[in-house]
């Protein structure tokens, strides 16, 4: 797969990830909680981040400076460590209603950001190690 491939794809999962942290992120009884209520204000922040450093090392021909090509990859894996804790956090949550127990499930946007984040990860990954091998970023 050719680097610009590659970043299409970043770009893409990175405008996933944002969209996913705005998404619902728990459903219980069929009322839905914004992401960004909680940590999707978090994935939101560092999908950006990650876009807009993937953007600036693919500008930087020859070489990306300022390790720009790190704060893409860091940024992606700390939007998937986020979404992971998330979906195990609210998977487990649970409470009594009428004296009953309820459980909160995943909504979609959770599940997009975390697949999304995942495939975010993998792309920031291969750009990060062919930026590392002096490959040019265009071909």
């Amino acid at each position: 797969m050719s680097t610009n491939a590659v970043v299409k794809v970043a770009l893409f999962a990175g405008a996933f990830t944002a969209l996913g942290s705005i998404g619902p992120w728990a459903t219980i009884l069929g009322f839905s909680t914004a992401g960004t209520e909680g940590d999707g204000i978090i994935t939101l922040v560092l999908a950006i981040v990650a876009v807009a450093s993937t953007l600036v090392v693919m500008s930087t021909i020859p070489t990306p400076r300022y390790g720009t090509h790190w704060v893409a990859l860091v940024a992606s894996a700390l939007a998937l460590v986020v979404a992971v804790y998330d979906v195990l956090d609210v998977s487990s949550t649970s409470g009594q209603l009428a004296g009953e127990t309820v459980h909160a499930s995943p909504g979609w946007g959770l599940w997009l950001t975390l697949v999304a984040a995942f495939v975010l990860t993998c792309a920031t990954t291969l750009i990060n190690r062919r930026v590392r091998q002096g490959a040019p970023p265009q071909n």
